[in-house]
């Protein structure tokens, strides 16, 4: 039989109590701690977005730069190679110019020579006009009609300016049919095909050659 005295009682409720309390204290303390881990944590978390996110701000900005650098290179290599070109085909008229201004009339027997007249600008009637200013210089237009080039697929209406082609070899006709025009443009075509020493394509400047007004 076991007697419990109101001293014995007393002693185990307040032991019951302080056991309590600690282990109340003891849970304080670590939900205190797991606030404080879930606190860093987001905190880590932040940091970590935020170094990702300058990483990335960092190399779009590396790219963007690339990219611009490539661009202006592009750009200056395609504006050097188009400045050359022009020169080059500046440096070419002006040695025709200068031929052309030499050649002054030294063709003898011009009618001997046969002449092709061809459309290049696309205006009706064009090709025939410019023919009547050729026989009037004393040579013979032996054929008229709409440009087609040399192993192209059909007629080509976009002739810019109008060029004297050289058929046969005979470079001086050619640079004297350019001088009654006043056109610049002379090249070398020759052709076993076409049976004319001289080809004439009258390009869309066909306003601004001799004779036209």
């Amino acid at each position: 039989m076991i007697i419990i005295t109101e001293k014995s009682y007393l002693g185990y409720f307040f032991k019951y109590q302080g056991n309590s309390r600690m282990v109340k204290r003891k849970r304080r303390k670590i939900d205190s701690r797991k606030r404080f881990d879930n606190i860093e944590g987001r905190k880590n978390k932040k940091n970590l977005l935020l170094n990702i996110s300058l990483v990335l701000i960092l190399v779009l900005i590396v790219y963007l730069a690339h990219s611009l650098f490539e661009t202006d290179e592009v750009e200056n290599k395609e504006f050097i190679e188009s400045s050359e070109k022009k020169v080059e085909k500046t440096a070419e008229k002006s040695d025709v110019k200068k031929e052309v201004k030499k050649i002054e009339s030294t063709v003898d027997n011009r009618s001997a020579y046969k002449i092709q007249v061809l459309n290049g600008c696309g205006i009706g009637g064009v090709a025939v006009r410019f023919t009547n200013i050729i026989r009037a210089n004393g040579f013979d237009v032996a054929e008229t009609g709409n440009y087609v080039p040399l192993g192209g697929d059909g007629i080509d209406f976009n002739v810019r300016e109008t060029m004297i082609i050289d058929r046969s070899g005979e470079y001086d006709l050619a640079l004297e049919i350019a001088r009654i025009l006043g056109t610049d443009v002379v090249i070398k075509q020759l052709s076993k095909d076409i049976m004319v020493d001289v080809s004439v394509v009258i390009g869309r400047d066909y306003r601004k050659l001799k004779g036209f007004k």
